[in-house]
């Protein structure tokens, strides 16, 4: 979800049309429910994007990696999968 928000974030333009998509879909009024949630195409998409740019796995080596060598910066991972995008 943390990279989610970071690629909306980045696209402004992208965050506008989520934001838009879900004021229409539910407003400022109602509660978010599943039925809701089949409603928010867009919405669905970008979290469909966003977890086809960053390979969950690459998060999860980079702290394997962490503790199995102690000279790899995770910052370091971080950052340069940030420059990935």
């Amino acid at each position: 979800m943390a990279w989610c928000l970071l690629m909306l974030a980045k696209h402004p333009d992208i965050q506008q049309k989520a934001r838009d998509e879900v004021m229409s879909v539910i407003g400022t009024s109602q509660p978010l429910t599943y039925d809701n949630l089949d409603q928010l195409e867009y919405c669905g998409c970008v979290v469909k994007e966003t977890l086809r740019l960053i390979d969950s796995s690459f998060s999860l080596s980079s702290v394997h990696l962490w503790g199995s060598l102690a000279t790899i910066d995770i910052a370091t991972l971080d950052s340069l999968s940030t420059e990935l995008i």
